[in-house]
């Protein structure tokens, strides 16, 4: 009774497995004086039940328990101690391997005692000869399960703990993880806002340069058109000159000009008149920006005709043939 109290009180603390599970085996065997005891607690992972602690053995790191092992399925159906004795007589241990019954031998265990938590088989308790000799009595058998009860809440309890540990443990990790990718997020929005800084300046700068540019050009039009105007009108003026005057000097001396002559007088009045339309045409040409008219079909043969007059001498003199 004392020995169930201190377990009791001892594991109502005790998360720790190893510690938890030697602590008690130390109760027992000093105890109940047994000369092997041994805990074998459930694997999550493979369902295999693994020795994790004992007493009065010297090699024991290689015993296990398969999840579908005749005694595990046992003890999932009963709630009390299994006797070594049992096995040897029991129909349902006729599926044991020959291998498997020299370990059990080997292990020399008297008793397997179930540890069941939520009516889940979790561990096993098993307990060799007592060291005088004697057998073990129903209240030794209604001692060592209870005492298996208290294991499994201890153990229910340990694990529950060691998950939250996990739990606690990975949310820590991911919220970790969270922090450097916010800061890493931060710094890498810091450095767009940056580039996005400097090219909207960059931008500004171009845009106010496009304006200087463009105000520089419309000034240069209006220069140019302004320039246009006034050679146009000043060139106009002689061009008029030279025209009228040959035209008088046709009609003051027509009688004595050959037919020669009068053909050379017209050549050179059309010129000053083509030389006229020229001067008029590039005023209008650097007006179009402002005052243009809509664009409208042409007839292209007509323009070729007159590009090919304007350009005559320079044909005659280097022996062209214009095609169209």
């Amino acid at each position: 009774s004392l020995m169930l109290e201190r377990v009791s009180r001892t594991a109502a603390y005790e998360l720790n497995l190893d510690e938890l599970t030697n602590m008690i085996l130390e109760e027992v065997t000093r105890t109940i004086h047994i000369q092997k005891t041994a805990f074998f607690l459930k694997q999550e992972k493979d369902g295999k039940f693994i020795l994790t602690a004992y007493r009065g053995y010297t090699n024991a790191e290689s015993y296990q328990l398969r999840s579908d092992h005749p005694v595990i399925e046992w003890l999932k159906n009963h709630d009390h101690a299994l006797k070594q004795s049992d096995i040897g007589l029991d129909p349902c241990f006729k599926s044991l391997l020959e291998a498997e019954r020299d370990e059990l031998k080997e292990m020399g265990a008297e008793l397997f005692v179930p540890i069941k938590a939520k009516g889940e088989l979790v561990g096993i308790f098993t307990v060799g000869p007592k060291r005088s000799g004697e057998s073990y009595s129903h209240d030794d058998q209604l001692t060592l399960t209870m005492l298996a009860n208290q294991t499994a809440v201890a153990i229910e309890n340990a694990r529950l703990y060691w998950h939250l540990e996990r739990t606690l443990e990975a949310l820590k990790q991911a919220h970790d993880k969270l922090e450097l990718r916010v800061e890493q997020r931060t710094k890498d929005l810091e450095q767009a806002n940056k580039a996005l800084e400097a090219e909207i300046k960059e931008r500004q700068r171009a845009e106010d340069q496009i304006k200087l540019y463009t105000q520089e050009l419309e000034r240069s039009n209006q220069e140019l058109q302004q320039f246009a105007y006034v050679a146009s009108h000043d060139l106009n003026e002689p061009l008029r000159m030279v025209s009228s005057y040959l035209q008088l000097l046709e009609r003051r001396y027509d009688s004595q000009l050959t037919s020669e002559a009068k053909e050379f007088i017209a050549f050179a009045v059309d010129g000053a008149k083509r030389m006229q339309t020229l001067i008029s045409d590039l005023l209008a040409y650097s007006r179009v920006g402002a005052q243009g008219k809509p664009f409208q079909p042409v007839e292209l043969e007509e323009i070729v005709t007159q590009v090919a007059t304007n350009l005559s001498v320079e044909i005659i003199e280097i022996q062209a043939t214009v095609y169209w």
